[in-house]
């Protein structure tokens, strides 16, 4: 788990954004030809393009199948919308929120921690829920 922070203050989406951006570079570094999916709540979908594209991480949006869809090495989609889905590797952004931000809330959470096949991070600005703290 990478609970993002700052020395000079309270860490900001922004930073929460840059953090995710150096982490999935390292993740598509890592699984070589795999695939690697950042699964984050949809309230943050945008800041986050924006960090990856900032980044130089080329990242296709999921729901964009004019470029390519879930097939690219990089893929950013909300957590609702990775169940039935595997990649080699799963970054998920703000647990608390993906679980406070829908109806199925834990439910939603599970479903995105389970999506990887060999690695999963964990990037949070917030505390995460009790039940993740729990389970590590």
């Amino acid at each position: 788990m990478v609970q993002v922070t700052r020395d000079d203050g309270p860490a900001t989406t922004d930073d929460l954004a840059r953090t995710v951006a150096v982490i999935a570079a390292e993740e598509v570094e890592a699984v070589q030809s795999g695939r690697v999916a950042v699964i984050a709540p949809e309230s943050l979908q945008t800041v986050l393009s924006d960090a990856l594209a900032e980044a130089g991480t080329p990242v296709v949006d999921a729901r964009d199948m004019r470029r390519g869809g879930l097939s690219d090495p990089l893929v950013l989609l909300g957590a609702g919308s990775a169940n039935g889905l595997e990649f080699d590797s799963v970054v998920v952004v703000e647990p608390a929120v993906i679980a406070g931000e829908t109806a199925r809330g834990l439910r939603t959470l599970y479903v995105a921690l389970t999506r990887p096949t060999q690695r999963l991070t964990v990037v949070s600005l917030t505390t995460p829920p009790a039940a993740l703290s729990a389970a590590g």
